[in-house]
């Protein structure tokens, strides 16, 4: 039976009846032991009371701001209480995190050389290839739970690797289903998915080691803590290599399962070959240390306190250039000299207590005063049925139950008010009523509701702002992530023509307006061999048309009603050899055309039409072209152009019944046809 089929506790008590102490250089002795005190400090002194977190740590900071973004709903604190949150700060921190989600926030590339000239095919090659990863990951769900992550915490820490995932496949015989057999299936390991990946990290499970540095770029170190299964961790550390004998990973087997002593000031100052671990673990779990140093380029692994990795491995075999591939991003900054920020329901956080509290003792008064409480004087036991409508009791007093208080009379306008009045300090310290799509008190006018809109959106532009910047972090992870491993070959083919072997890369391919084209296809092509420009020309021309027939001119995809097509070659050798300046900017625009896009473009038409009567001449292409833009429209199935020779005249002087096209140069800005060697 393989190793993938085995039980887990199978497992644990193969590995654990060959686990024995590792012996450690004195070199590595004296590292492991720096390693650890600088951990057990960075965890000391995060998990500390701060006065910037209100007084509180920060497990309690997270966990606070957990239960009221989550509108946490308390056990009753007495018989007859009532159970319920008003859930007024999760349904705003909703309607803030929707409108934040209705826009694009997707990174645009901007290249330029050496000499501040911008390459723009370039940025939008690596632009395309950015968008397209992040549709292979499902990166808009991921987008939707890092936003919701930075409001309710204040922070989000994001990782960006470069991940391969294999996936056991099993063939088998369908003739022998239901045969009790090991031989009727065949289990093999294969590659599911190899790219690029990004993560929400777990906050409490990061460690900063300068909680005063609020740029994560800055940090001295960056180590982050998981407990992770006994059979995850095998999947990924204890394989074998491929002659199935040495482990991939050599100290992999001295990694122990039993549970480990917890490091504390004493042992940190006699570690000696002993394998401590940073918080309790659980039998048949892993505790997972992943130390970052990007100043001294160095990485290591601790794997319930056994080092997978030798003293000062680079930091740079993992992450690009050798910089953290943990990002920080900040909601409000609580100062200058604080790593963490303030989340968006922590600044109503005793009003939105005091509202679920009062909103609890208002049901418990209206109660009372449907259903009031008596007193017995009979001296008999009498049920509570003989208050219910309608119900006749023999043999009781009149005055036998007598009622208690006198709150009776249910809420009082006071009461109401003062309700009222805790709702709108919430409202004014987040965002309006109207803004979250509910009704204003009555009697508000138009020029009120628009200044109350107004107010929330000052508010918004600060949480956009922040959101901006955690895509634009993001953005620049993933540029360097691809930059690094992207144009890596993926296979090899022969090709016939030239006699030879040739790599085969990635091809991206997206659907995105075409300029003055409206919308078709952008195909970014890796290539060892860069084509002419003419040649890119004549596939953007003719690719996917029928072949041209003697004496007759070639339609092209426009006279056959096809999309535009737009490719852009890349040399990977090239791109890797120029020095380039890459920059990130956040595109800010509705993620799909609104309505409102599509008024301003008729009035725009309205100008347009005023201009003309004066006496400019606007230009048809371009109008019809953003008017495919704006409704998603083919241009060319909207539109027909005027051709200067229809389809099938006798051949002129182009050769092909056109005027020649004025051949493309290849340069940085690409244009019709661009081949870039960088």
């Amino acid at each position: 039976m393989s190793d993938q089929t085995q039980p887990v506790a199978a497992l644990e008590a193969e590995h654990q009846s060959e686990v024995i102490t590792p012996t450690y250089s004195d070199t590595e002795k004296n590292y492991l032991s720096n390693l650890y005190t600088l951990i057990f400090r960075a965890q000391q002194d995060r998990d500390k009371k701060h006065p910037e977190l209100n007084g509180m740590s920060y497990m309690e900071y997270y966990e606070s701001n957990e239960r009221i973004a989550n509108t946490f709903v308390q056990g009753k604190k007495f018989e007859g209480d009532v159970q319920i949150a008003s859930g007024t700060v999760e349904q705003k921190m909703l309607a803030v995190l929707s409108e934040i989600n209705r826009l694009s926030l997707t990174p645009e590339v901007l290249a330029f050389d050496d000499r501040d000239n911008e390459m723009v095919a370039l940025g939008h090659a690596m632009t395309d290839v950015i968008f397209k990863t992040a549709e292979w990951e499902n990166d808009r769900e991921k987008r939707i739970m890092r936003q919701m992550e930075l409001l309710k915490q204040g922070n989000c820490f994001m990782q960006e690797n470069w991940v391969k995932r294999y996936r056991t496949q099993k063939e088998y015989d369908k003739t022998l289903i239901g045969k009790i057999s090991e031989d009727t299936w065949n289990a093999v390991m294969k590659l599911e998915y190899e790219g690029p990946e990004r993560r929400i990290l777990y906050a409490p499970g990061v460690f900063m080691g300068d909680i005063r540095q609020p740029e994560s770029a800055k940090q001295p170190f960056i180590f982050t803590h998981v407990l992770s299964s006994f059979a995850d961790v095998k999947a990924r550390f204890g394989g074998k290599d491929e002659g199935g004998v040495n482990d991939v990973w050599d100290r992999w087997k001295f990694v122990p399962t039993a549970k480990k002593d917890t490091l504390n000031v004493t042992s940190i100052q006699n570690l000696q070959n002993n394998a401590y671990t940073l918080s309790e673990v659980q039998e048949g779990f892993v505790e997972e240390i992943h130390y970052m140093d990007a100043v001294n380029n160095e990485y290591q692994i601790l794997l319930n306190g056994i080092m997978m990795l030798p003293v000062g491995f680079p930091l740079s075999a993992i992450s690009p250039m050798g910089k953290y591939n943990v990002t920080n991003n900040i909601l409000q900054f609580i100062n200058p000299f604080f790593a963490y920020g303030r989340s968006f329901v922590l600044r109503v956080k005793e009003q939105s207590d005091i509202l679920d509290e009062l909103l609890r003792l208002l049901i418990l008064k209206t109660r009372k005063s449907i259903h009031p409480p008596y007193a017995n004087t009979s001296g008999r036991v009498i049920s509570p049925k003989v208050l219910m409508p309608g119900r006749i009791t023999m043999g009781l007093e009149a005055n036998a139950l007598q009622a208690i208080g006198n709150e009776g009379q249910g809420v009082n306008s006071s009461e109401y008010q003062m309700y009222e009045l805790i709702q709108k300090n919430i409202d004014e310290n987040t965002v309006s009523r109207q803004f979250t799509g509910q009704q204003g008190k009555s009697g508000t006018t138009a020029f009120e509701v628009n200044v109350l809109r107004e107010q929330s959106q000052k508010l918004l532009s600060l949480i956009l702002t922040a959101n901006i910047m955690m895509e634009m972090k993001l953005g620049y992870l993933r540029l360097y992530n691809i930059l690094e491993n992207y144009f890596e070959p993926i296979d090899t083919k022969y090709n016939d023509a030239r006699e030879r072997i040739e790599s085969v890369y990635r091809v991206t391919s997206r659907k995105l307006p075409i300029d003055g084209q409206g919308i078709g296809t952008r195909q970014v092509i890796p290539t060892d061999e860069l084509p002419s420009s003419m040649a890119v020309r004549e596939e953007e021309l003719f690719s996917g048309t029928p072949e041209k027939i003697p004496g007759l001119r070639r339609q092209t995809r426009e006279d056959l009603g096809m999309e535009p097509l737009k490719k852009i070659y890349l040399s990977p050798g090239a791109l890797r050899a120029t020095k380039i300046f890459w920059y990130i900017d956040v595109d800010t625009r509705p993620a799909q055309t609104s309505s409102t896009e599509k008024l301003l473009f008729r009035e725009e038409l309205g100008d347009i039409a005023l201009l003309t009567n004066m006496g400019a001449t606007p230009n048809i292409e371009e109008l019809s072209a953003q008017h495919a833009v704006v409704w998603n429209r083919s241009v060319n199935k909207l539109f027909k152009k005027q051709q200067p020779q229809q389809a099938g005249m006798p051949v002129g002087p182009g050769g092909d019944g056109r005027p020649p096209e004025p051949v493309p140069v290849p340069n940085a800005q690409g244009g019709a046809g661009a081949a870039l060697s960088a």
